[in-house]
Protein backbone atom coordinates (compact mmCIF):
# COMPACT_ATOMS: atom_id res chain seq x y z
CA UNK A 1 0.00 0.00 0.00
CA UNK A 2 1.36 3.16 -1.02
CA UNK A 3 1.60 6.13 1.15
CA UNK A 4 -1.76 8.05 -0.66
CA UNK A 5 -3.81 4.73 0.02
CA UNK A 6 -2.54 4.71 3.52
CA UNK A 7 -3.33 8.50 3.84
CA UNK A 8 -6.66 7.85 2.39
CA UNK A 9 -7.33 4.59 4.78
CA UNK A 10 -6.41 7.02 8.05
CA UNK A 11 -8.84 9.81 6.74
CA UNK A 12 -11.77 7.31 6.36
CA UNK A 13 -10.46 5.82 9.86
CA UNK A 14 -10.76 9.44 11.18
CA UNK A 15 -14.28 9.81 9.45
CA UNK A 16 -15.55 6.97 10.94
CA UNK A 17 -14.72 7.91 14.40
CA UNK A 18 -16.18 11.49 13.61
CA UNK A 19 -19.33 9.31 12.59
CA UNK A 20 -19.35 7.55 16.15
CA UNK A 21 -18.87 10.46 17.78
CA UNK A 22 -21.96 12.96 16.59
CA UNK A 23 -20.19 15.53 15.78
CA UNK A 24 -20.53 15.93 12.26
CA UNK A 25 -24.02 17.84 10.66
CA UNK A 26 -26.25 15.59 8.75
CA UNK A 27 -24.92 16.99 5.28
CA UNK A 28 -21.59 16.67 6.71
CA UNK A 29 -22.09 13.06 7.66
CA UNK A 30 -23.74 12.44 4.13
CA UNK A 31 -20.92 13.62 2.14
CA UNK A 32 -18.04 11.92 4.01
CA UNK A 33 -19.75 8.45 3.38
CA UNK A 34 -20.44 9.44 -0.26
CA UNK A 35 -16.34 10.68 -0.28
CA UNK A 36 -14.82 7.24 1.35
CA UNK A 37 -17.30 5.50 -0.93
CA UNK A 38 -15.66 6.64 -4.22
CA UNK A 39 -11.99 6.55 -2.43
CA UNK A 40 -11.75 3.24 -1.18
CA UNK A 41 -15.03 1.08 -1.82
CA UNK A 42 -14.03 -1.59 0.30
CA UNK A 43 -14.50 0.31 3.14
CA UNK A 44 -17.96 0.62 3.14
CA UNK A 45 -18.38 -2.97 4.61
CA UNK A 46 -16.72 -1.77 7.91
CA UNK A 47 -18.90 1.95 7.43
CA UNK A 48 -22.18 -0.65 7.39
CA UNK A 49 -21.43 -2.94 9.89
CA UNK A 50 -20.73 0.23 12.27
CA UNK A 51 -23.95 2.18 10.76
CA UNK A 52 -26.49 -1.03 12.06
CA UNK A 53 -23.97 -1.00 15.59
CA UNK A 54 -25.23 2.44 16.10
CA UNK A 55 -29.07 2.10 14.92
CA UNK A 56 -29.05 -0.94 17.49
CA UNK A 57 -27.35 1.44 20.79
CA UNK A 58 -29.47 4.07 19.62
CA UNK A 59 -32.60 2.00 19.37
CA UNK A 60 -31.93 0.25 22.81
CA UNK A 61 -31.36 3.81 23.87
CA UNK A 62 -34.41 4.70 22.49
CA UNK A 63 -36.47 1.72 24.66
CA UNK A 64 -35.09 2.81 27.49
CA UNK A 65 -35.66 6.71 27.31
CA UNK A 66 -39.42 5.93 26.78
CA UNK A 67 -39.75 3.46 29.32
CA UNK A 68 -38.01 6.33 31.97
CA UNK A 69 -40.80 8.35 30.24
CA UNK A 70 -43.31 6.25 30.93
CA UNK A 71 -42.17 5.68 34.97
CA UNK A 72 -42.47 9.34 34.90
CA UNK A 73 -45.68 9.64 34.35
CA UNK A 74 -47.11 6.57 35.61
CA UNK A 75 -45.45 8.54 38.72
CA UNK A 76 -46.65 12.09 38.01
CA UNK A 77 -50.20 10.58 37.32
CA UNK A 78 -50.42 8.13 40.42
CA UNK A 79 -53.06 8.43 42.82
CA UNK A 80 -54.06 9.83 44.81
CA UNK A 81 -53.60 13.44 43.91
CA UNK A 82 -53.43 16.18 46.19
CA UNK A 83 -55.87 19.61 46.00
CA UNK A 84 -53.58 22.65 46.56
CA UNK A 85 -54.08 26.49 45.62
CA UNK A 86 -51.68 28.36 43.25
CA UNK A 87 -49.26 31.66 44.48
CA UNK A 88 -47.37 32.53 41.68
CA UNK A 89 -45.05 31.29 39.24
CA UNK A 90 -41.12 31.32 40.98
CA UNK A 91 -38.80 30.16 38.04
CA UNK A 92 -38.57 29.79 34.27
CA UNK A 93 -35.57 27.13 33.83
CA UNK A 94 -36.72 25.06 34.94
CA UNK A 95 -40.61 25.83 35.43
CA UNK A 96 -41.06 26.16 38.92
CA UNK A 97 -44.36 27.08 40.91
CA UNK A 98 -45.19 28.46 44.85
CA UNK A 99 -48.76 26.40 45.75
CA UNK A 100 -50.01 26.75 49.00
CA UNK A 101 -51.20 23.36 50.85
CA UNK A 102 -52.67 23.19 54.38
CA UNK A 103 -50.41 25.66 56.36
CA UNK A 104 -47.47 25.21 54.07
CA UNK A 105 -46.41 27.39 51.38
CA UNK A 106 -43.92 25.66 48.83
CA UNK A 107 -42.27 25.24 45.25
CA UNK A 108 -42.58 22.07 43.14
CA UNK A 109 -41.61 21.34 39.42
CA UNK A 110 -44.14 22.14 36.91
CA UNK A 111 -45.40 19.66 34.31
CA UNK A 112 -44.33 19.73 31.07
CA UNK A 113 -48.30 20.15 29.79
CA UNK A 114 -49.18 22.25 32.46
CA UNK A 115 -49.52 25.89 31.43
CA UNK A 116 -48.28 27.75 34.39
CA UNK A 117 -49.27 30.94 32.52
CA UNK A 118 -53.01 30.52 32.63
CA UNK A 119 -53.46 30.32 36.75
CA UNK A 120 -54.46 32.95 38.96
CA UNK A 121 -53.77 33.36 42.13
CA UNK A 122 -56.03 31.23 44.42
CA UNK A 123 -56.97 29.04 41.18
CA UNK A 124 -57.21 25.11 42.09
CA UNK A 125 -54.34 22.56 41.11
CA UNK A 126 -53.53 19.16 41.47
CA UNK A 127 -50.02 18.16 42.94
CA UNK A 128 -48.98 14.75 42.17
CA UNK A 129 -49.09 12.07 44.83
CA UNK A 130 -45.55 12.81 46.22
CA UNK A 131 -46.43 16.41 46.09
CA UNK A 132 -44.07 17.49 44.17
CA UNK A 133 -45.39 18.51 40.77
CA UNK A 134 -48.46 20.98 40.16
CA UNK A 135 -50.21 18.76 37.20
CA UNK A 136 -52.22 21.12 35.92
CA UNK A 137 -55.74 22.73 36.86
CA UNK A 138 -58.33 21.26 39.30
CA UNK A 139 -61.87 21.85 39.76
CA UNK A 140 -62.85 24.60 42.36
CA UNK A 141 -62.05 22.79 45.61
CA UNK A 142 -65.12 22.31 47.87
CA UNK A 143 -64.18 22.32 51.79
CA UNK A 144 -64.00 23.71 54.81
CA UNK A 145 -64.45 27.32 54.33
CA UNK A 146 -64.50 30.34 56.94
CA UNK A 147 -66.55 33.23 56.77
CA UNK A 148 -64.89 36.21 57.88
CA UNK A 149 -65.23 40.23 57.95
CA UNK A 150 -62.70 42.38 55.81
CA UNK A 151 -61.85 45.31 57.81
CA UNK A 152 -58.28 46.71 55.82
CA UNK A 153 -55.79 46.70 53.29
CA UNK A 154 -52.04 45.58 53.86
CA UNK A 155 -49.77 45.73 51.02
CA UNK A 156 -51.87 43.72 48.76
CA UNK A 157 -53.11 41.65 51.36
CA UNK A 158 -56.40 41.44 53.11
CA UNK A 159 -56.61 41.59 56.91
CA UNK A 160 -59.92 39.49 58.03
CA UNK A 161 -61.58 39.56 61.07
CA UNK A 162 -62.29 35.82 61.84
CA UNK A 163 -65.61 34.40 63.64
CA UNK A 164 -64.15 34.84 67.05
CA UNK A 165 -62.79 38.21 66.26
CA UNK A 166 -59.49 37.47 65.66
CA UNK A 167 -57.80 38.99 62.42
CA UNK A 168 -56.13 37.03 59.29
CA UNK A 169 -53.72 38.56 57.16
CA UNK A 170 -54.29 36.83 53.70
CA UNK A 171 -53.49 36.61 50.09
CA UNK A 172 -56.02 37.79 47.80
CA UNK A 173 -57.35 35.50 45.02
CA UNK A 174 -57.74 37.18 41.17
CA UNK A 175 -62.12 37.44 42.18
CA UNK A 176 -61.06 39.67 44.93
CA UNK A 177 -58.74 41.88 43.26
CA UNK A 178 -61.60 44.70 42.86
CA UNK A 179 -64.77 45.16 44.67
CA UNK A 180 -64.01 44.46 48.29
CA UNK A 181 -65.18 47.12 50.83
CA UNK A 182 -65.12 47.49 54.89
CA UNK A 183 -67.77 45.44 56.11
CA UNK A 184 -67.77 42.58 53.19
CA UNK A 185 -68.38 39.03 54.17
CA UNK A 186 -65.64 36.76 53.13
CA UNK A 187 -65.34 33.39 52.22
CA UNK A 188 -61.73 32.36 53.28
CA UNK A 189 -59.47 29.58 53.43
CA UNK A 190 -57.88 29.74 57.05
CA UNK A 191 -55.25 27.09 56.37
CA UNK A 192 -54.53 28.37 52.69
CA UNK A 193 -54.45 32.05 54.26
CA UNK A 194 -56.12 32.37 51.41
CA UNK A 195 -59.46 35.22 50.60
CA UNK A 196 -61.20 33.73 47.82
CA UNK A 197 -64.61 35.50 47.14
CA UNK A 198 -67.00 37.55 48.22
CA UNK A 199 -70.24 36.28 50.28
CA UNK A 200 -73.01 38.05 49.85
CA UNK A 201 -75.18 38.73 53.17
CA UNK A 202 -78.05 37.90 53.98
CA UNK A 203 -81.51 40.28 53.87
CA UNK A 204 -82.63 42.04 56.65
CA UNK A 205 -84.43 39.33 59.16
CA UNK A 206 -83.40 36.21 57.45
CA UNK A 207 -83.73 33.26 59.34
CA UNK A 208 -86.32 35.27 61.13
CA UNK A 209 -90.11 35.61 60.77
CA UNK A 210 -91.27 38.74 62.23
CA UNK A 211 -95.04 38.70 62.91
CA UNK A 212 -97.58 40.11 65.87
CA UNK A 213 -100.94 38.35 64.06
CA UNK A 214 -104.01 39.63 65.28
CA UNK A 215 -106.32 36.88 64.94
CA UNK A 216 -104.53 34.02 67.41
CA UNK A 217 -106.40 35.77 70.86
CA UNK A 218 -106.34 33.33 74.34
CA UNK A 219 -109.87 32.41 73.86
CA UNK A 220 -108.55 30.17 70.45
CA UNK A 221 -106.01 28.04 72.53
CA UNK A 222 -107.86 25.49 73.54
CA UNK A 223 -107.63 24.43 76.95
CA UNK A 224 -104.71 26.53 77.66
CA UNK A 225 -105.75 29.33 79.57
CA UNK A 226 -103.85 28.55 83.10
CA UNK A 227 -100.25 27.71 81.73
CA UNK A 228 -100.87 31.17 79.29
CA UNK A 229 -102.29 33.32 82.35
CA UNK A 230 -99.12 32.28 84.08
CA UNK A 231 -96.60 33.18 81.53
CA UNK A 232 -98.47 36.71 80.58
CA UNK A 233 -98.57 37.57 84.56
CA UNK A 234 -94.59 36.14 84.66
CA UNK A 235 -93.87 38.31 81.53
CA UNK A 236 -95.83 41.65 82.52
CA UNK A 237 -94.16 41.53 85.79
CA UNK A 238 -90.84 41.69 84.92
CA UNK A 239 -91.23 43.43 81.12
CA UNK A 240 -93.68 46.37 82.05
CA UNK A 241 -93.23 46.70 85.64
CA UNK A 242 -89.06 46.28 86.54
CA UNK A 243 -89.76 49.04 89.58
CA UNK A 244 -91.73 46.88 91.11
CA UNK A 245 -89.24 43.16 91.10
CA UNK A 246 -86.08 45.79 91.68
CA UNK A 247 -87.55 46.99 94.71
CA UNK A 248 -88.86 43.14 96.25
CA UNK A 249 -85.23 42.14 94.99
CA UNK A 250 -86.42 39.44 92.36
CA UNK A 251 -84.05 38.42 89.59
CA UNK A 252 -84.85 39.72 86.32
CA UNK A 253 -86.75 37.30 84.24
CA UNK A 254 -85.15 37.41 80.91
CA UNK A 255 -85.63 34.26 79.77
CA UNK A 256 -88.40 31.31 79.91
CA UNK A 257 -88.59 27.86 77.99
CA UNK A 258 -91.72 26.18 76.86
CA UNK A 259 -91.85 22.92 76.84
CA UNK A 260 -94.22 19.95 76.06
CA UNK A 261 -94.74 17.07 73.27
CA UNK A 262 -95.21 18.59 69.85
CA UNK A 263 -98.25 19.46 68.56
CA UNK A 264 -99.38 20.74 72.17
CA UNK A 265 -99.90 25.05 71.35
CA UNK A 266 -95.98 25.81 72.54
CA UNK A 267 -95.80 28.40 69.57
CA UNK A 268 -99.39 29.09 69.56
CA UNK A 269 -98.72 30.49 72.96
CA UNK A 270 -96.33 32.68 72.05
CA UNK A 271 -98.42 33.96 69.22
CA UNK A 272 -101.32 34.69 71.13
CA UNK A 273 -98.91 36.07 73.79
CA UNK A 274 -97.60 38.54 71.48
CA UNK A 275 -101.22 39.96 69.95
CA UNK A 276 -102.65 39.78 74.04
CA UNK A 277 -99.16 42.34 75.17
CA UNK A 278 -100.09 44.51 72.01
CA UNK A 279 -103.37 44.32 72.47
CA UNK A 280 -104.06 44.72 76.49
CA UNK A 281 -101.34 47.25 77.14
CA UNK A 282 -101.40 49.05 73.80
CA UNK A 283 -97.57 48.02 73.12
CA UNK A 284 -95.26 48.05 70.06
CA UNK A 285 -94.58 44.42 70.46
CA UNK A 286 -92.38 42.47 67.78
CA UNK A 287 -92.30 38.96 67.71
CA UNK A 288 -89.46 37.59 66.52
CA UNK A 289 -89.85 33.41 65.15
CA UNK A 290 -86.55 32.00 64.91
CA UNK A 291 -85.59 28.21 64.62
CA UNK A 292 -82.52 27.90 65.74
CA UNK A 293 -81.41 24.72 63.73
CA UNK A 294 -81.51 26.99 60.19
CA UNK A 295 -78.39 28.46 61.34
CA UNK A 296 -76.38 26.25 60.71
CA UNK A 297 -74.10 26.64 57.75
CA UNK A 298 -71.52 24.77 55.65
CA UNK A 299 -69.16 27.57 56.07
CA UNK A 300 -66.47 27.80 59.13
CA UNK A 301 -67.79 30.51 61.17
CA UNK A 302 -71.10 31.33 59.13
CA UNK A 303 -73.40 29.72 62.01
CA UNK A 304 -71.77 31.50 64.65
CA UNK A 305 -72.48 34.37 62.25
CA UNK A 306 -76.09 33.88 61.80
CA UNK A 307 -76.58 33.62 65.53
CA UNK A 308 -75.13 37.08 66.21
CA UNK A 309 -77.21 38.43 63.60
CA UNK A 310 -80.44 37.18 64.83
CA UNK A 311 -79.33 38.66 68.39
CA UNK A 312 -78.57 41.72 66.54
CA UNK A 313 -81.82 42.19 65.20
CA UNK A 314 -83.77 41.51 68.29
CA UNK A 315 -81.22 44.15 70.30
CA UNK A 316 -81.50 46.90 67.65
CA UNK A 317 -85.57 46.43 67.76
CA UNK A 318 -85.70 46.61 71.25
CA UNK A 319 -83.31 49.76 71.71
CA UNK A 320 -85.84 51.80 69.11
CA UNK A 321 -88.74 51.07 71.91
CA UNK A 322 -90.33 47.85 70.55
CA UNK A 323 -91.31 45.35 73.19
CA UNK A 324 -89.10 42.35 71.69
CA UNK A 325 -90.36 38.38 72.16
CA UNK A 326 -87.38 36.56 70.68
CA UNK A 327 -88.79 32.85 70.23
CA UNK A 328 -86.23 30.69 69.77
CA UNK A 329 -88.09 27.91 68.16
CA UNK A 330 -86.83 24.17 68.76
CA UNK A 331 -83.99 24.78 71.53
CA UNK A 332 -82.59 21.53 71.38
CA UNK A 333 -81.75 22.15 67.77
CA UNK A 334 -78.72 23.32 69.41
CA UNK A 335 -77.35 23.01 73.02
CA UNK A 336 -78.18 19.50 73.12
CA UNK A 337 -76.53 17.25 75.27
CA UNK A 338 -76.61 14.13 72.80
CA UNK A 339 -72.70 13.12 71.29
CA UNK A 340 -72.49 15.60 68.52
CA UNK A 341 -68.72 14.36 66.90
CA UNK A 342 -70.74 13.60 63.89
CA UNK A 343 -71.67 17.11 63.46
CA UNK A 344 -68.94 19.60 65.54
CA UNK A 345 -70.75 22.73 64.39
CA UNK A 346 -72.99 22.18 67.87
CA UNK A 347 -70.34 22.68 70.02
CA UNK A 348 -69.60 25.98 68.12
CA UNK A 349 -73.04 27.14 68.54
CA UNK A 350 -73.41 26.49 72.65
CA UNK A 351 -70.82 29.31 73.63
CA UNK A 352 -72.10 31.50 70.67
CA UNK A 353 -75.83 31.09 72.35
CA UNK A 354 -74.66 31.40 75.77
CA UNK A 355 -72.55 34.70 74.95
CA UNK A 356 -75.27 36.03 72.92
CA UNK A 357 -78.03 35.16 75.78
CA UNK A 358 -75.70 37.16 78.73
CA UNK A 359 -75.92 40.20 76.59
CA UNK A 360 -79.37 40.52 76.30
CA UNK A 361 -80.30 40.44 80.07
CA UNK A 362 -78.97 44.08 79.95
CA UNK A 363 -81.51 44.74 77.27
CA UNK A 364 -84.57 46.57 77.98
CA UNK A 365 -88.04 45.61 76.72
CA UNK A 366 -86.44 42.49 75.49
CA UNK A 367 -87.67 38.59 76.60
CA UNK A 368 -85.93 35.46 75.33
CA UNK A 369 -88.51 32.43 74.78
CA UNK A 370 -87.84 29.38 74.17
CA UNK A 371 -89.70 26.10 73.01
CA UNK A 372 -88.41 22.40 73.24
CA UNK A 373 -90.09 19.07 72.45
CA UNK A 374 -86.92 16.99 74.38
CA UNK A 375 -85.92 19.18 77.26
CA UNK A 376 -83.89 16.09 78.64
CA UNK A 377 -81.47 17.07 75.61
CA UNK A 378 -80.78 20.95 76.37
CA UNK A 379 -77.24 21.59 77.86
CA UNK A 380 -77.20 22.20 81.23
CA UNK A 381 -75.42 25.46 80.16
CA UNK A 382 -78.46 27.04 78.28
CA UNK A 383 -81.70 25.92 81.11
CA UNK A 384 -79.44 27.30 84.45
CA UNK A 385 -81.17 30.11 86.63
CA UNK A 386 -80.04 33.38 85.07
CA UNK A 387 -80.16 31.84 81.24
CA UNK A 388 -84.01 30.23 81.44
CA UNK A 389 -85.40 31.54 84.40
CA UNK A 390 -88.69 30.06 84.23
CA UNK A 391 -89.68 26.93 82.51
CA UNK A 392 -93.50 26.25 81.68
CA UNK A 393 -94.72 23.08 80.98
CA UNK A 394 -97.44 22.64 78.57
CA UNK A 395 -99.52 19.48 78.78
CA UNK A 396 -100.89 17.27 76.56
CA UNK A 397 -105.12 18.10 76.22
CA UNK A 398 -107.45 16.53 78.94
CA UNK A 399 -110.66 16.03 78.46
CA UNK A 400 -112.02 19.90 78.97
CA UNK A 401 -108.96 21.09 77.42
CA UNK A 402 -109.86 18.39 74.14
CA UNK A 403 -113.09 19.62 73.79
CA UNK A 404 -112.56 23.68 73.64
CA UNK A 405 -109.98 21.92 70.62
CA UNK A 406 -112.70 20.37 69.11
CA UNK A 407 -115.01 23.51 69.66
CA UNK A 408 -112.31 25.88 67.91
CA UNK A 409 -112.27 23.19 64.39
CA UNK A 410 -116.02 22.68 64.07
CA UNK A 411 -117.69 25.81 64.04
CA UNK A 412 -121.26 25.86 63.70
CA UNK A 413 -121.44 26.94 60.05
CA UNK A 414 -119.96 23.43 58.53
CA UNK A 415 -122.08 21.26 57.33
CA UNK A 416 -122.86 17.96 59.49
CA UNK A 417 -125.01 14.90 59.33
CA UNK A 418 -125.91 14.02 63.18
CA UNK A 419 -129.35 12.71 63.19
CA UNK A 420 -131.48 15.83 62.77
CA UNK A 421 -129.32 18.36 64.55
CA UNK A 422 -127.21 21.22 63.00
CA UNK A 423 -124.85 23.82 63.67
CA UNK A 424 -123.37 24.31 67.44
CA UNK A 425 -125.67 21.15 68.22
CA UNK A 426 -124.50 18.70 65.85
CA UNK A 427 -120.66 20.56 66.07
CA UNK A 428 -121.28 19.42 70.20
CA UNK A 429 -122.49 15.65 69.82
CA UNK A 430 -119.97 15.34 67.08
CA UNK A 431 -117.62 16.66 69.73
CA UNK A 432 -118.42 14.42 72.70
CA UNK A 433 -118.81 11.36 70.45
CA UNK A 434 -115.04 11.67 69.74
CA UNK A 435 -114.20 12.30 73.47
CA UNK A 436 -115.83 9.42 74.58
CA UNK A 437 -113.89 7.03 71.76
CA UNK A 438 -110.69 8.93 73.43
CA UNK A 439 -111.06 9.24 76.89
CA UNK A 440 -113.29 6.68 78.17
CA UNK A 441 -111.72 3.45 79.42
CA UNK A 442 -114.22 1.42 77.03
CA UNK A 443 -113.75 3.82 74.24
CA UNK A 444 -113.11 1.83 70.92
CA UNK A 445 -110.73 4.52 70.20
CA UNK A 446 -108.87 4.89 74.10
CA UNK A 447 -105.97 1.68 73.71
CA UNK A 448 -103.55 1.62 70.92
CA UNK A 449 -101.57 -1.02 72.08
CA UNK A 450 -99.50 -2.43 74.84
CA UNK A 451 -96.04 -2.20 76.23
CA UNK A 452 -94.03 -5.60 76.83
CA UNK A 453 -91.72 -4.92 79.75
CA UNK A 454 -88.55 -6.68 80.80
CA UNK A 455 -90.44 -8.33 83.40
CA UNK A 456 -92.72 -9.71 80.91
CA UNK A 457 -95.38 -7.49 82.14
CA UNK A 458 -97.85 -5.66 80.30
CA UNK A 459 -98.88 -1.75 80.07
CA UNK A 460 -101.33 -0.63 77.84
CA UNK A 461 -100.92 2.64 75.46
CA UNK A 462 -103.89 4.87 75.53
CA UNK A 463 -105.04 7.62 73.07
CA UNK A 464 -104.88 10.34 76.02
CA UNK A 465 -101.47 9.64 75.69
CA UNK A 466 -100.33 10.81 72.48
CA UNK A 467 -103.38 13.08 71.46
CA UNK A 468 -102.24 17.03 70.99
CA UNK A 469 -104.15 19.63 69.60
CA UNK A 470 -101.97 19.43 66.41
CA UNK A 471 -103.28 16.01 65.86
CA UNK A 472 -107.09 16.88 66.71
CA UNK A 473 -106.89 19.71 63.57
CA UNK A 474 -105.19 16.70 61.26
CA UNK A 475 -108.51 14.45 62.07
CA UNK A 476 -110.59 17.20 61.44
CA UNK A 477 -109.26 18.14 58.72
CA UNK A 478 -109.27 14.55 57.34
CA UNK A 479 -112.86 13.64 58.29
CA UNK A 480 -113.73 16.94 56.12
CA UNK A 481 -112.61 15.61 53.24
CA UNK A 482 -114.12 12.26 53.43
CA UNK A 483 -117.31 14.36 53.81
CA UNK A 484 -115.97 16.21 50.87
CA UNK A 485 -115.11 13.29 48.55
CA UNK A 486 -118.71 10.99 49.50
CA UNK A 487 -119.84 13.98 47.88
CA UNK A 488 -118.50 14.21 44.68
CA UNK A 489 -119.79 10.34 44.43
CA UNK A 490 -123.10 11.68 45.05
CA UNK A 491 -123.69 10.28 48.43
CA UNK A 492 -125.09 11.92 51.57
CA UNK A 493 -123.47 15.52 52.47
CA UNK A 494 -122.21 16.40 55.84
CA UNK A 495 -119.68 15.30 58.67
CA UNK A 496 -120.74 12.64 60.49
CA UNK A 497 -119.72 10.72 63.74
CA UNK A 498 -118.26 8.16 61.31
CA UNK A 499 -116.48 10.26 59.29
CA UNK A 500 -114.70 11.81 62.41
CA UNK A 501 -114.22 8.20 64.46
CA UNK A 502 -112.49 7.47 61.01
CA UNK A 503 -109.98 9.93 60.69
CA UNK A 504 -108.94 9.99 64.14
CA UNK A 505 -108.28 6.57 64.09
CA UNK A 506 -106.05 6.72 61.66
CA UNK A 507 -103.87 9.63 62.93
CA UNK A 508 -103.47 7.44 66.46
CA UNK A 509 -102.72 4.35 64.63
CA UNK A 510 -99.84 6.90 62.24
CA UNK A 511 -98.65 7.59 65.79
CA UNK A 512 -98.64 3.94 67.26
CA UNK A 513 -97.25 2.31 64.63
CA UNK A 514 -93.69 4.83 64.62
CA UNK A 515 -93.19 3.73 68.68
CA UNK A 516 -90.20 1.99 69.44
CA UNK A 517 -88.64 1.10 72.77
CA UNK A 518 -85.92 4.00 73.29
CA UNK A 519 -85.34 7.57 74.61
CA UNK A 520 -88.59 9.20 72.47
CA UNK A 521 -91.02 6.45 73.63
CA UNK A 522 -89.98 7.24 77.33
CA UNK A 523 -90.27 10.90 76.51
CA UNK A 524 -93.41 11.16 74.29
CA UNK A 525 -95.42 8.91 77.48
CA UNK A 526 -93.70 10.35 80.10
CA UNK A 527 -92.19 7.26 80.92
CA UNK A 528 -90.28 6.12 84.48
CA UNK A 529 -86.45 6.16 83.94
CA UNK A 530 -86.42 2.49 85.48
CA UNK A 531 -89.81 1.58 83.37
CA UNK A 532 -87.65 -0.99 80.91
CA UNK A 533 -89.51 -1.63 77.57
CA UNK A 534 -88.64 -3.95 75.27
CA UNK A 535 -91.54 -4.25 72.51
CA UNK A 536 -94.39 -2.47 71.87
CA UNK A 537 -97.35 -4.50 70.57
CA UNK A 538 -100.20 -3.00 68.08
CA UNK A 539 -103.64 -4.79 67.56
CA UNK A 540 -103.37 -7.58 64.63
CA UNK A 541 -105.23 -6.42 61.47
CA UNK A 542 -108.75 -7.30 61.73
CA UNK A 543 -108.29 -6.74 65.69
CA UNK A 544 -109.35 -3.07 65.93
CA UNK A 545 -112.63 -2.13 67.52
CA UNK A 546 -112.97 -0.81 64.47
CA UNK A 547 -111.59 -1.83 60.63
CA UNK A 548 -108.86 0.23 59.78
CA UNK A 549 -109.62 1.39 56.37
CA UNK A 550 -108.02 5.31 56.64
CA UNK A 551 -105.58 6.52 54.19
CA UNK A 552 -103.69 9.51 55.86
CA UNK A 553 -104.24 12.89 53.45
CA UNK A 554 -101.54 15.23 53.00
Amino acid sequence: MNALEKKQGSNDLEMLQLLGGGKLSAEQEAAAVEGASRRNPSAMLPLALFCLGQKARLASELEKATQALDELRGKLEASPWHPARFVEPVAATPVRALVAMGLKHFAVAVAPDANVMALRRGDSVYLNSTMNVLLGPAPKIIGPGSVGVFARRHNDRAVVRGPAGEEFVLDIGEDLKHGLEKGSLVLFDREALFALERVEAPPEGEDLLVDVPADLTIDRLGGLDDVFQEIVGEIALHLLHPHLVLAHALDAVKGILLTGPPGCGKTSIVRALAAYLRDQYRLDVRLLLSKPGSYRSQWFGGSEERIRQAFARATQLAEQGAFVLLFLDDMDAVGSREDSTVNPIDNRLIPVFLQEIEAVRNVERLMLVGASNRPDLLDEALTRSGRIDRVFRVPRPVRAAAREIFRRYLPPELPYRVGGAQGAEAAAILAESALAALYAENGELHTLGHLVLRDASRRPVVAPEVLSGALIRNAVTAAKRLSCFRAVRGQPVGLSAADMLEALEGELTTIARGMRPGPALRQMLQLPTDLDVVKVELPAAGQTPRRYRYTRLG
